[in-house]
């Protein structure tokens, strides 16, 4: 049990001229309160003040009023002056002129980054809280049920909670904050990403792509040509609407998707035979004054129509009913289960099928996610499973081996000679009698007597043994 605060803590000097000092505990530290002066009595009065304001603070803090509030609140009594805090536009500034990295970022991640933490600071102000170093694990695991609350998908709400994580992990080091980083993961937990559930995009049947591909061809030739581009790279929209003619290489597609641009990785994925005859088709009609393969599909992009044009395509195609799923049964408000992202899970999913190494389809599809690899490895195993039932469902139906195995006859198992059975026999029959039970020759059988140290007390002559009582002695000695 931990010792009680004192309500006079002893007054100490250090050295004869040093001022008087006292202990206290701040924040679970061992602090040294200098009173100021050299005389007891100031020392006294000092103490005096310093308890009074400690349990007003105290008395506040339980009323909802956070420990940094009660600190400054004991500074400003004795002092006269506040303690200095730091705002949430202030806290970001110090980050940014106190980041080397953030200049070599990227601007969208800068501008998602201050985003995010001015969307959590407009959300503390509405709670009362306007200081960093109000906001303790309460509150940051209270933000974290807010964001979930919004309907948001695991991978959103993991960076906003990793956002503010950094912000905070940064700001603490060069200003020390009393609750350090409240986003630590140890505190706020992230969401599992990857989970497949009902709601996740589903690969398409073969009936699926002819529905959707005849739908594309009456929507025009530009949309045709972009599912056709989609379905055969597994590349996602944005991708293929972009897509450049510089990104030929030889008989393979070389490009930068743009999700994981800040990586830099490369997806290499080869033209298929359909692929190679709508780029040559492509090609003839080209317009030498747009870097695009498709320069309708890109135009649609930039004015932001395409994502919904693809969309009213698979529902012509398959109907609403099936693209999306059931409203009110999934955390999302709409969910699609079957859209363009689709071309992509169809990809992979054949790639599972043909066997196709992890590495080579990270490679083919421009994955930076050990998670993507762990999703393909699923896709692998469930296709693994349906080629085992039908290996299953093949043997169980061929007719050479419909057979029963108790339906063929088998030899009597051979009787070896042991110590007990010769004991049991050699005083009843001869070795010749023997040897026909053993199926061995009489020589054999006085082989196995000397080896055992058996002998008969008299000469014994049987009469010939039935094969009938020959089986009844061996089942005999096999029972025994």
């Amino acid at each position: 049990m931990p010792r009680p605060r004192s309500i006079e803590p002893a007054l100490k000097k250090k050295g004869k001229r040093g001022n008087y000092y006292f202990r206290r505990q701040i924040s679970k530290k061992d602090k040294i309160i200098n009173t100021g002066t050299t005389d007891l009595k100031e020392a006294e009065a000092f103490r005096k003040r310093y308890m009074e304001s400690e349990i007003t603070a105290t008395v506040e803090q339980q009323q909802t009023h956070s420990a940094i509030n009660a600190v400054s609140k004991i500074i400003g009594h004795l002092t006269g002056t506040e303690l200095k805090r730091i705002t949430f536009d202030e806290g970001y500034r110090i980050y940014v002129e106190n980041n080397t990295a953030e200049h070599d970022l990227s601007k969208q991640y800068r501008q998602q980054f201050a985003s995010k933490v001015r969307q959590f600071g407009r959300w503390c102000e509405t709670k009362g809280i306007y200081y960093l170093d109000e906001v303790d694990d309460s509150v940051a695991r209270q933000y974290s049920i807010h964001l979930w609350d919004q309907h948001i998908a695991a991978s959103t709400h993991d960076c906003h909670i990793k956002i503010l994580s950094k912000f905070f992990q940064d700001i603490d080091i060069l200003k020390h904050l009393p609750c350090r980083n409240p986003f630590d993961a140890r505190i706020v937990k992230r969401k599992q990403i990857g989970l497949r559930t009902e709601a996740s995009h589903q690969a398409l049947t073969t009936y699926m792509v002819s529905l959707v591909l005849k739908a594309a061809g009456e929507a025009g030739q530009e949309w045709l040509d972009l599912f056709i581009l989609g379905l055969n790279t597994g590349m996602r929209l944005k991708d293929a609407a972009l897509l450049e003619w510089r990104h030929i290489d030889g008989d393979v597609l070389s490009y930068c998707p743009y999700k994981t641009r800040k990586y830099q990785t490369m997806a290499r994925v080869g033209i298929s035979p359909v692929l190679q005859e709508m780029l040559n088709r492509r090609m003839l009609i080209a317009d030498h004054c747009s870097p695009y393969i498709n320069p309708v599909m890109a135009h649609y992009y930039f004015n932001g129509s395409i994502k919904d044009g693809s969309q009213e395509i698979f529902d012509a195609a398959l109907g609403r009913e099936v693209t999306h799923y059931p409203c009110g049964e999934h955390r999302k408000k709409n969910t699609c289960i079957y859209g363009f992202h689709s071309f992509r899970v169809t990809f992979t999913t054949e790639l599972a099928r043909q066997q196709v190494h992890y590495r080579d389809a990270m490679r083919m599809l421009g994955w930076t996610s050990m998670e993507m690899v762990r999703h393909y490895e699923r896709e692998m195993e469930e296709e693994k499973g349906e080629r085992d039932k039908k290996s299953l469902n093949a043997v169980r139906n061929m007719p050479t081996l419909k057979f029963s195995p108790n339906d063929i006859p088998i030899p009597a198992k051979h009787l070896t000679p042991t110590e007990e059975s010769l004991g049991r026999l050699v005083n009843r029959y001869s070795n010749i009698a023997i040897g026909k039970i053993f199926d061995i020759s009489n020589v054999a059988v006085g082989h196995w007597l000397k080896k055992f140290g058996l002998k008969r007390t008299q000469r014994l002559l049987t009469p010939d043994l039935s094969e009938e009582e020959i089986q009844r002695i061996r089942q005999e000695l096999q029972a025994a």
